[in-house]
């Protein structure tokens, strides 16, 4: 079921995406900076700012797997705007001040 519903070709299904993979990114990569800091006392770890701004590039891993592989126009320009939007409020409201997302350091 969800297979097919992420290869239909829909605005909504691409802005949906969007939201949701730098959300779990930013997961993925906060969990592995703490625990590879904690770990490793030589490793500094990379500020919360830098997370952010991978993981709203990981949308460009799925936008290319739309556009390219499935050709699935209206799923990767859904993407391509939402990751273009998340990119210019980053850049706004985030760029060069000091986050503290994760709660333990």
């Amino acid at each position: 079921m969800i297979s097919g519903f992420l290869k239909r070709d829909s605005y909504v299904i691409g802005v949906i995406l969007a939201l949701i993979i730098p959300l779990l990114s930013a997961v993925v990569f906060l969990a592995l900076n703490y625990l590879l800091s904690a770990q490793m006392q030589v490793f500094r770890g990379v500020n919360d700012a830098g997370i952010i701004l991978l993981s709203i590039g990981m949308n460009l891993i799925a936008m290319r797997f739309y556009l390219v592989k499935y050709k699935l126009d209206k799923t990767g320009r859904g993407i391509l705007a939402v990751t273009f939007i998340l990119g210019i409020l980053f850049f706004i409201f985030l760029h060069g001040k000091d986050l503290h997302i994760f709660p333990v350091k």
